[in-house]
């Protein structure tokens, strides 16, 4: 499975408040809406295909969708606009993406599903029929229920999972904010999608750790984060103590496949 870093901050935005019309630029600390609107500014962390854009006043995680579908090319540093609308657990969707030197990269269409969603990965793979057929009597009635009431909405979690280069185990979980899916990568191991109701996958998360404390400070320090050493295994994460780039003590969540999906002030 190939590892991937993701940034989520509790602190991202300061504040929410009202929105701007669709035309003019929001600050990032004055998000709160459900349409398009524009925000502006530096780039500070790259976690794969996501990046964490901030202005004056605050900090957001721009999502753009998988790196097979669109690379966007960001760089630490840089200045950027961005065009989209807010997402979940405080993040910007991006529709376009306008680089200093004018270069536009056109990520989705507003109000429309995702177009990865119905899209082969480059990383996909052909499900065994036999395979399938074997997971598939594994299902429960309450996991049908829930795949047939997804697929009622336009998510076909099946597709998404095997889109992504997982096989698709037929066990899901309806959450607040996401779908929680078994599934197994090209090597047998199992993991947890979490997927979001965009279709949007949001976590890969796995049932036994891969890293040991020397991993998961080389991953904490590669992220730059300062390394404080207190590092507590719960059942399908680590919490791991550090600092982060503005010199807040924060704590770090890792999941068993290495990914930093939250941190929180300490």
């Amino acid at each position: 499975m190939r590892h991937k870093s993701t940034f989520v901050s509790a602190a991202l935005i300061a504040a929410l408040i009202a929105a701007a019309p669709a035309s003019a630029q929001t600050a990032i600390g004055d998000l709160n809406a459900s349409r398009e609107i524009t925000i502006e500014g530096r780039v500070t962390d790259v976690f794969g295909n996501k990046f964490v854009l901030e202005d004056d006043s605050g900090r957001v995680l721009v999502e753009t969708g998988p790196a097979w579908w669109r690379s966007t090319e960001v760089s630490v540093d840089e200045n950027l606009t961005v065009i989209g609308e807010p997402g979940a657990s405080r993040t910007f969707d991006a529709f376009k993406i306008r680089h200093g030197d004018g270069r536009e990269i056109v990520i989705r269409e507003p109000n429309m599903p995702p177009p990865w969603a119905g899209q082969e990965s480059r990383e996909g793979r052909a499900v065994d029929d036999d395979t399938d057929r074997r997971l598939q009597r594994r299902a429960d009635t309450d996991d049908q229920r829930q795949i047939d009431a997804a697929l009622s909405r336009g998510i076909d979690l099946k597709k998404i999972t095997e889109d992504a280069g997982y096989v698709f185990g037929y066990d899901v979980d309806r959450k607040k904010n996401h779908y929680e899916v078994e599934a197994y990568s090209a090597d047998g191991v199992e993991v947890e999608l979490h997927i979001d109701f965009t279709g949007n996958i949001r976590r890969i998360a796995m049932d036994d750790p891969t890293y040991d404390q020397a991993g998961l400070r080389q991953i904490v320090e590669n992220a730059g984060y300062q390394w404080r050493g207190d590092v507590d295994r719960k059942k399908k994460h680590y919490e791991v103590e550090a600092v982060n780039r503005y010199g807040e003590r924060v704590e770090l969540h890792v999941d068993y496949s290495g990914e930093i999906y939250k941190e929180k002030w300490d």
